[in-house]
């Protein structure tokens, strides 16, 4: 008699490592997206899409930069990091009264007059726009590299994770020259704290907080992820903003009395980050007023739809294709399994350079030659 095969299986998630996670069958849509949340930059997050109810065609973009942060009088800086490829960067330093910490990037600055340099996007609307015409970030991250000498590297390094306000300004109110945004506020709108909080080592006594020293990131990179509180993030967004800046728009009933004039109007649609963490980054004990101390990379991986009338000259990637197809069970779970990581990991290459080396030289001391070496130099 031969026993009839089983064959049922069980997907357990946790943990998720570097790259993919396997099952004994077949990839799954739930245990891939909890992996591309988990390592945004790992080559296997490239092309990631939501497994959502959603099933019609997407396609996917990539935005992947840098910025190379100084030191101010005092040694320190830091940033503010959002979850949102058209409000990306905030200048706490800048924010918090201080001169600018920002030597080069690749952002943009999406600042008016008033608070050029003091806020940042990965893109604006006018560039993404161009490219898809809904948009939403599947997993994004960045990376801290130190860039001092080795042999002289100080400082300390603190990482905090901040939940995003639902009421962060509009892309017309951060780009209104005639009456700009309060710098000293912005901070407040996005996390709902004041710039002199963040800019601050007291952020490691947030419950997510977390400190480094410049020495931990010598021989490897430190990598901070984004994290998520609600399904929500995974809405589709506009991408470009539907209603221009007007001093003289009056809404509602109160345009029957003749009042209720708004000053700012703006869609902040573009810049809802409801359900997304921010990523607060502060350092101290830095060589004072030196421009390159820290390079922070960042990535951030949109899924969309293709902006119809330009998607022939667009820089579209050829991979529209069927988007993956799940629950928001599916999505829950797979940020479950992915928050258990708490965002911070380290990408140890140099680390695993030193190693390779050890093991080379193991091999070559094996070796008949490196033994005839080793009786020639008497060791």
């Amino acid at each position: 008699m031969v026993k009839a095969k089983n064959y049922s299986s069980s997907v357990i998630v946790n943990k998720p490592k570097k790259g993919p996670i396997i099952s004994s069958n077949s990839l799954t849509n739930q245990n891939r997206f909890a992996s591309q949340l988990a390592q945004p930059f790992d080559p296997s997050a490239m092309g990631c899409r939501v497994p959502d109810p959603f099933s019609f065609p997407t396609a996917t973009y990539h935005l992947h930069g840098n910025v190379v942060l100084a030191s101010d009088v005092n040694g320190c800086g830091g940033l503010l990091f959002m979850p949102s490829p058209l409000l990306s960067m905030v200048d706490t330093s800048k924010a918090s009264g201080g001169s600018s910490i920002v030597t080069s990037s690749s952002f943009v600055d999406i600042g008016a007059a008033g608070t050029s340099g003091l806020t940042y996007g990965a893109t604006n609307s006018t560039g993404l726009g161009v490219v898809l015409a809904t948009q939403r970030v599947v997993s994004w991250g960045i990376k801290i590299t130190n860039l001092q000498p080795e042999l002289s590297a100080t400082g300390r390094i603190y990482v905090a994770l901040y939940p995003a306000c639902s009421n962060i300004p509009g892309e017309e109110m951060l780009n209104n020259a005639a009456s700009p945004i309060n710098a000293t506020y912005i901070t407040s709108y996005c996390i709902n704290q004041v710039p002199t909080a963040v800019y601050n080592s007291a952020i490691e006594n947030q419950p997510s907080g977390a400190q480094f020293g410049v020495q931990d990131l010598l021989h490897g990179d430190l990598q901070v992820v984004g994290s998520y509180t609600d399904p929500t993030y995974f809405k589709f967004k506009d991408v470009a903003t539907m209603n221009n800046y007007s001093s003289t728009f009056v809404y509602g009933t109160e345009a029957l009395s003749g009042g209720g004039t708004i000053s700012n109007v703006g869609n902040s649609d573009v810049h809802n980050m409801t359900g997304g963490v921010a990523i607060c980054v502060y350092y101290e004990g830095m060589p004072a007023s030196t421009t390159k101390v820290l390079d922070i990379e960042y990535i951030y991986h949109l899924e969309g739809s293709v902006a119809g009338a330009s998607s022939k000259t667009s820089p579209v990637p050829s991979n529209q294709v069927a988007s993956c197809v799940g629950t928001t069970v599916d999505i829950e779970k797979a940020m479950s399994a992915a928050g258990r990581n708490f965002g911070l990991s380290w990408i140890d290459k140099g680390l695993a350079f030193v190693n390779n080396g050890i093991q080379k030289a193991q091999t070559f001391s094996k070796s008949p030659l490196g033994q005839f070496a080793r009786m020639a130099l008497g060791v």
